[in-house]
């Protein structure tokens, strides 16, 4: 019986698709090592001199600081370990253990900064006589070290959140102009609806935000800039794909979702109307490059310094996804989360954005827009859902961390209602998107 030709051009074009996702996977983890190689081998004296300069300042701040509502506080716990590791100093320990297990080091006596910022530790390791210990974090790749150990040779910490914000601030008017440009102004709403739930300053102060936020801005600006490149499904894949590399490289499960999310609402507006097959197979290249590229981490490292890391990262991936000995219901997690913006001014004027916006549709009364559109944004809505449902124990515990995942519903509706009533006249046929 012969074989019909939409099965085996269906058969093919998945194959295709599986041998482009290994090898641009395969690719990014040997990029990712040969990069870390290089960081690790830069002096670090100048860099714990700098972070040093700064220890005052990190120290008063400690673990948690909050600079106006809970959600606006600061990881310094987890900014205490991004900047040990940075200026991690033992040149005893070959480069690939350093590189694949990335160990920082502690004083000896634990007892005494019981009770004292994270930071404040880590520093005490830099006195000189001080009996040290080492810990490894190997199950990430801890890929901001690509940028953060080169700017710690040139600025203290204060200078590089300056930096930050100038960067962050530069690419948040790139993208606010470019969908101006493309979209209209009204559009530009969607991208306030995101940072409502991704505070700037924030992102600024704090490393451990830094990266989910301009992963999200680069991804914007770069798929307005190649738009007509990236509407061809099979480019836009490989873009996707490439984000969930760069996510996983960069990132420390922060809210990584929202590295998807975002652009994948601001394609679905680009292509008109996409089907929702499309939008999945985009949402599962990211979901293949984030999972890959971690993998390819533990395996790796796994390989190379005969630890056992992929059992180690199997112990915290079940801890996260787990619920916590039955601590926590099904829906905790996105019940802490909507504690959170209680009380909050945020969500006043989240409340305020989505009821304006409601006003305008039951107004203007437009003719109603592409219904394959409208269903692509509704299932982006469900993502932070279906997230934080998987990852339980994570968004439970860090629910001032997680929250940020709210930032792709925010967007995703805020589009959806923008998309409702069409605002200006429909994409010419030569911007719809192409499949492959």
């Amino acid at each position: 019986m012969p074989v019909p030709h939409g099965f085996k051009k269906a058969l093919l074009n998945t194959v295709h698709y599986l041998v482009k996702t290994v090898c641009i996977v395969l690719a990014s983890v040997f990029i990712g090592f040969l990069l870390l190689c290089a960081v690790y081998l830069l002096p670090v004296d100048k860099m714990a001199a700098h972070v040093q300069e700064s220890g005052d300042m990190l120290i008063h701040e400690g673990n948690y600081s909050v600079w106006s509502h809970a959600v606006t506080m600061l990881d310094g716990f987890t900014d205490a370990i991004i900047l040990n590791h940075a200026i991690y100093n033992n040149s005893n320990t070959p480069l690939l253990r350093r590189v694949l297990l990335n160990p920082e080091t502690f004083p000896a006596d634990s007892e005494k900064y019981s009770g004292k910022p994270r930071i404040e530790r880590a520093l005490g390791s830099l006195e000189e006589g001080t009996p040290t210990v080492e810990e490894n974090y190997g199950r990430y790749w801890h890929g901001y070290l690509l940028i953060l150990k080169p700017l710690l040779l040139l600025s203290d910490v204060p200078g590089l959140r300056v930096l930050n914000m100038l960067i962050q601030s530069m690419l948040l008017i790139l993208c606010s102009g470019q969908i101006c440009k493309r979209l209209g102004y009204v559009h530009c709403l969607i991208l306030f609806a995101v940072i409502l739930f991704m505070p700037p300053v924030t992102a600024a102060l704090s490393f451990q935000f830094t990266s989910i936020y301009l992963i999200m801005l680069i991804s914007i600006f770069l798929l307005f800039h190649f738009e007509s490149t990236f509407l061809r499904f099979s480019n836009a894949y490989s873009f996707f794909l490439i984000i969930g590399v760069c996510t996983a490289y960069f990132d420390l499960l922060t809210c990584p979702v929202v590295a998807l999310g975002v652009p994948l609402v601001f394609w679905i507006l680009l292509s008109g109307s996409p089907d929702l097959k499309q939008i999945l197979g985009l949402s599962a290249g990211w979901g293949m490059g984030y999972a890959g590229m971690w993998s390819g981490k533990w395996v790796l490292a796994s390989l190379l310094t005969n630890e056992n890391v992929i059992a180690d990262a199997e112990g915290a991936a079940r801890l996260r996804i787990g619920n916590h000995e039955g601590a926590y219901q099904r829906y905790e997690g996105f019940r802490r989360v909507l504690v959170c913006l209680d009380r909050n001014p945020i969500a006043v004027l989240f409340i305020i954005l989505i009821a304006l916006l409601l006003l305008s549709v039951l107004v203007k009364r437009r003719h109603l827009t592409s219904a394959k559109r409208l269903l692509s944004l509704i299932v982006v809505c469900s993502y932070p859902f279906i997230w934080d449902s998987i990852f339980l124990q994570h968004t439970a515990l860090h629910w001032w961390m997680t929250w940020r995942n709210m930032a792709v519903f925010s967007c995703a509706l805020t589009a959806l209602l923008i998309s409702c009533f069409a605002v200006r006249p429909p994409l010419s046929p030569g911007h719809a998107s192409g499949t492959d």
